[in-house]
């Protein structure tokens, strides 16, 4: 969707916060697949103990980033006025 909206040739404000919001939403849902990937890579270590601190940080890290995404789509999506995607419906 984001890079549809960057195509537009109407490009306002109100687009500008679209996408913006996309990006965010994009480089957070990216970090949390950054830290499963790592994860699933420590897991598989043969001396897990080794890493075990790292991977505890990772699976933290990847918690609290999910945790913040839920947040942000309970608050985002109850709010109509925050809503992005009515924001998205009304340009088309």
């Amino acid at each position: 969707m984001r890079y549809l909206l960057e195509l537009s040739s109407h490009q306002n404000n109100e687009i500008h916060t679209i996408i913006t919001e996309l990006e965010d939403i994009q480089d957070t849902l990216g970090t949390i697949h950054d830290c499963d990937t790592m994860i699933s890579y420590l897991t598989r270590i043969k001396h897990r103990n080794k890493v075990k601190h790292v991977l505890d940080d990772e699976v933290s890290e990847r918690n609290k980033k999910y945790n913040e995404f839920i947040q942000f789509c309970k608050k985002s999506l109850s709010d109509a006025r925050l809503n992005f995607l009515k924001q998205i419906a009304v340009l088309t």
